[in-house]
């Protein structure tokens, strides 16, 4: 159905669904169980495209940029919220590309679109919900993602379409294509 799915590091599965309830699927009963993350549960007249990310230690990182907020859990401790971080609403909180939110290769920063009337991007740190940085040139971007390397690419609708970044947000430089894109992997 298009919901979130993550491999857990203790065993099992987890699928988030309706943006908000995490279903765990153990991998040595079968047995489910589920969730729901409190943070989360919260209305919005625009949908989001609510992503799920497992960190390196054990925890998940649930975004919904809809409502501006992301959670990490705890899957070994229920789910119990570690961690809430807020940010301002993006002007495109769904719709392509994929990728709103993205996590750094540590798990220790999370990377979101700019806020509807600021645009650009923002990174905060994930234990603290703190914003480390931002950086804004009145653009709107569609889509973040953290490369390998650490770079991290931002995708808009306009001429050029990608802009790449430092993990400070510093600019690199940009690349144009005539290609839509829908997704980085």
């Amino acid at each position: 159905g298009g919901e979130p799915v993550v491999p857990l590091a203790a065993g099992g599965i987890a699928r988030l669904v309706r943006g908000r309830d995490a279903e765990v699927y153990s991998a040595t009963t079968g047995g489910l169980t589920q969730v729901t993350l409190g943070s989360l549960a919260i209305a919005s007249a625009k949908p989001g495209a609510v992503t799920m990310r497992a960190r390196p230690d054990g925890t998940v990182l649930v975004a919904d940029p809809a409502i501006g907020r992301a959670v990490v859990a705890d899957p070994a401790d229920s789910f119990r919220e570690v961690s809430v971080i807020s940010f301002p609403v993006p002007a495109l909180p769904i719709g392509g590309p994929a990728g709103k939110v993205a996590l750094s290769a540590d798990g220790g920063v999370v990377y979101v679109l700019g806020g509807a009337g600021a645009g650009g991007l923002s990174a905060y740190n994930v234990a603290t919900g703190a914003l480390t940085a931002s950086y804004s040139d009145g653009e709107q971007y569609s889509g973040v993602y953290v490369l390998p390397s650490g770079t991290v690419l931002a995708v808009r609708m306009a001429s050029p379409r990608l802009a790449f970044f430092g993990a400070s947000l510093a600019p690199i430089g940009t690349a144009d294509t005539d290609l839509n894109v829908t997704a980085v992997f």
